[in-house]
């Protein structure tokens, strides 16, 4: 497992152009959170604590994910549909 961050991403640009053709991309994991912000234009991101956190459960299914990385397709499999699966 690379580390503690999990962030899904397309592995090439994705925009607008994608929901009208509804075409897919390889998907990609950044590594590091710095990449995250630098991605986002900067935001910062907000923090939650998340208290009785089945953390085995969390890293068992980010080594799936890893292991069966899927595709990035923004309207039906994008970053949120990956974390909250």
């Amino acid at each position: 497992m690379r580390g503690n961050y999990f962030s899904f991403w397309p592995d090439t640009d994705s925009g607008k152009k994608d929901l009208k053709t509804k075409r897919s991309h390889d998907g990609s994991l950044m590594e590091y959170i710095e990449d995250d912000i630098q991605a986002e234009g900067m935001v910062l991101p907000k923090t939650y604590e998340l208290h009785d956190l089945d953390e085995q459960a969390v890293i068992t299914y980010v080594r799936g994910v890893e292991e069966n990385l899927p595709r990035y397709q923004l309207t039906r499999n994008n970053c949120s549909h990956v974390i909250a699966s």
